[in-house]
Parts: structure tokens; sequence; C-alpha cells
């Protein structure tokens, strides 16, 4: 993810469609307090056009429970980063969106959205920060 971090950033889950994008099944959109709109896409296709199996599309409980044990660097990756550049773009990362949206707790993606922006936006992992330590980029 190529972008510049703007310290104080939050960021509001707007809807997940289809992707149209080749070897992407979704796409996540958000945007920021300025309304600035950003577009994450998740979940794999095989060559053929197949999607890869998640938990919400029958994947086993043992399944979900390899997947996330396999991946968990790229959560606590991208929450690390979102603490130390006080913004929540980072927790909006492909594999995070993957993790908790696909492979979430429940085999409903709508619960696994709904857990995911109660658990990580709205500034529950960044720091406090003061308006005067706000510096544009």
């Amino acid at each position: 993810m190529k972008f510049i971090p703007k310290p104080g950033r939050t960021l509001r889950f707007i809807r997940v469609e289809p992707a149209h994008r080749p070897m992407k099944k979704w796409k996540a959109i958000f945007k920021d307090e300025n309304n600035k709109e950003f577009v994450r896409y998740f979940g794999g296709l095989h060559e053929d056009g197949t999607p890869y199996p998640d938990y919400t599309k029958g994947a086993t409980e043992a399944q979900m429970n390899h997947y996330r044990k396999r991946h968990n660097k790229e959560l606590t990756g991208s929450i690390e980063k979102a603490k130390q550049y006080n913004d929540e773009l980072f927790l909006a990362s492909p594999g995070m969106l993957s993790m908790e949206v696909l492979w979430g707790k429940h085999t409903s993606m709508k619960e696994n959205i709904k857990a995911y922006r109660e658990t990580y936006l709205g500034r529950k992992y960044l720091p406090e920060v003061k308006k005067e330590d706000v510096r544009e980029a």
C-alpha cells in the first residue's frame, strides 16, 4: 500500500461490493473525515476465476483457525503501523480485510463487517491526538 500517512485520519466503512478487478473477489470502500474515498480490493480468485474458499463461503472452523494463525503477522503489522503513524488507513489493508471480513468469527459477511467496524474503526487503536500536534502532510 503506497500512501502518505496522515496523523489523526479516521475512516468510515461505506460498503463492500463485488470487485471487477481480475483475481479479486471484493472491493471495500471507505471515506475519511474529509470525505475522500479509499478503495481496497481483497479476497482472491483462482486463475480460472473460481473464488478461493473463505469462512463466509463454506470453509470449516478448522480452516478458519489455520488461516488466521498463518496470516496473524498481517493483522499485527497493520495494527502496529496504524498506531505508529496514527492513521486508520493501515487498518483497511487487504490482508486485514481478508482476515476480519472473510475469515472472521462469523460465517456471515454482514456480521464480520459489523465486528470489524466496532473493533477497529473509530479511533479504537489510535492514540489520542491534540489538534495542535496534527500537521498537514
